[in-house]
């Protein structure tokens, strides 16, 4: 494997985050290069407007490019950052109990967000399970396939995110030989958070590995 491959793969994997209300020169290299995409936090958000001239000079890189939004630790206020979130929390909304206001309050949400072009609202837990995810399996990939090529693919659909990398190589021996540890980490990991993970070889050769991430929170519990 080459150290462009390499390079190649790792840019496939990785949402980092820039500083600034605009994306600098390096990021828009990097969307180019293959990039998965970026990360927004609360100091690259001033207004709706403002991040839509943002994410549309990401687009304007690679129209694929992925553009998250992620606050740890915190309030989720999203476009709000300034002046905080007019929606109501998980706290309120958990007292209130009313399962179709908390749907129209999420589904307002993801609308808010999705014409401003951002393609993903993170979740802490998900975030982190689908990158040790990608790292163990790309990790397996360098490690045990006799192939030099994999495919990481990240595909968003209705409340569920799918992540597959695939190779042509061989099966990692942790799978041949029924004892992988690593496969065991990443399907508890994803069991964890109610999804789902299948790996084992492909029928025209190589090995893929295939997990199913729920995006929403009712389908965690």
């Amino acid at each position: 494997m080459t150290g462009s491959t390499l390079r190649a793969l790792a840019l496939r994997t990785l949402l980092p985050a820039f500083p600034g209300t605009l994306p600098p020169d390096w990021a828009l290299g990097l969307t180019r290069e293959g990039l998965a995409g970026f990360a927004l936090f609360g100091y690259n958000i001033v207004d709706a407007d403002q991040i839509a001239t943002l994410t549309a000079q990401l687009r304007s890189a690679r129209p694929d490019v992925i553009v998250a939004t992620d606050e740890e630790g915190g309030d989720v206020t999203r476009l709000c950052y300034a002046h905080g979130s007019p929606y109501p929390g998980n706290a309120a909304l958990g007292v209130v109990d009313d399962v179709d206001l908390t749907h129209g309050i999420y589904r307002a949400i993801g609308d808010e967000l999705a014409a401003v072009g951002i393609t993903l609202d993170m979740a802490p837990a998900v975030d982190v399970t689908a990158y040790r995810i990608v790292q163990e399996s790309l990790t397996n990939v360098a490690r045990h396939a006799r192939g030099s090529t994999a495919r990481l693919t990240v595909e968003y659909r209705r409340a569920l995110m799918r992540l597959t990398v695939c190779d042509d190589g061989g099966a990692p021996a942790e799978a041949a030989s029924g004892c992988g540890y690593g496969i065991v980490g990443m399907t508890e990991r994803a069991y964890a958070i109610g999804g789902h993970l299948n790996a084992g070889p492909r029928a025209g050769g190589g090995f893929e590995v295939v997990a199913d991430l729920p995006t929403q929170e009712k389908d965690r519990q």
